[in-house]
């Protein structure tokens, strides 16, 4: 090989290099500060309870602070001999069928997404078992006056051309 086909290799292999560990910082960092999010049609009241009870009592994680008025929980998981810290906000939502629903977002620090994905996935198979499906809006029924308003319109007698 030749000197200049030579260096043309290591640069290339150094490039190479650069390339892989740029994309491993990437990916790191994205992971490390990502946030998934679940929605959930009950109210905030019924599944703020079930959210604290399953990160505390289902998955055993040490709970740090929660504030059920602000809707967060912050939390330690500890996996691998390390302490991950974790966060997971209730906000109060409506869903597509205009019914409460809130919306779950829990971030874990420097721990991949699909961990993410994983707890919020069990705590929604929680909350359905606990709390069963999400009933319809409830249809709202006219006022009485307005019901006896439409039986006196309906039975009035046209007025005739005599009267006038």
């Amino acid at each position: 090989m030749t000197k200049m086909r030579l260096r043309q290799c290591l640069r290339n292999a150094a490039l190479l290099n650069i390339a892989i560990g740029l994309g491993i910082a990437f990916a790191s960092a994205t992971s490390a500060s990502a946030k998934t999010s679940r929605k959930v049609s009950h109210s905030y009241e019924k599944v703020w309870p079930a959210a604290v009870r399953f990160i505390r009592i289902d998955e055993g994680h040490k709970v740090l602070e929660k504030d059920m008025d602000n809707g967060y929980v912050l939390f330690e998981i500890a996996e691998e001999g390390k302490v991950f810290r974790g966060s997971i906000e209730v906000i109060r939502r409506k869903d597509s069928r205009d019914r409460d629903a809130v919306e779950l977002v829990l971030t874990i620090k420097d721990r991949p997404r699909y961990m993410e994905h994983g707890i919020l996935d069990r705590m929604l198979v929680k909350i359905r078992k606990e709390l069963g499906l999400p009933k319809d809006p409830e249809e709202t029924e006219p006022p009485k006056e307005q019901e006896e308003d439409e039986k006196k319109d309906a039975t009035a007698a046209p007025e005739s051309d005599s009267d006038l």
